[in-house]
């Protein structure tokens, strides 16, 4: 059972078009923070709040799981979601990783905002 996570999508007559995953923080230092795993939005939906109000969803999601805190994971070079992020309260925290995505190291930054 996945406790205190949820999956919330966009569906538009019948079309998938964005989700949003949250849950538990799972960072070595998570301290009980929450996370958003991943918000994704179909790029024609782009420019009309559908995204903030996905993001508003999920951080009062996290709120009702008891959560003080949030984090998320961002590629570094997505110059766009950094911006929204820091748009809605969201700061780049110092924290890094890198993944192999397809065999190519991509290096992801962390993001903190208070709940």
């Amino acid at each position: 059972m996945r406790d205190r996570q949820a999956d919330f999508v966009v569906d538009i007559e019948g079309e998938l078009e964005g989700i949003v995953s949250v849950g538990p923080c799972r960072d070595d230092d998570a301290n009980g923070a929450g996370e958003v795993y991943g918000i994704y939005l179909s790029s024609n939906l782009w420019g009309y709040g559908i995204g903030i109000k996905l993001m508003a969803v999920a951080l009062e999601t996290l709120v009702s799981y008891g959560f003080d805190e949030a984090r998320l994971w961002v590629f570094e070079a997505n110059e766009r979601a950094r911006r929204f992020y820091e748009v809605g309260g969201w700061l780049a925290d110092g924290g890094t990783k890198v993944e192999l995505f397809d065999g190519f190291p991509i290096t992801e930054v962390r993001y903190r905002r208070e709940l």
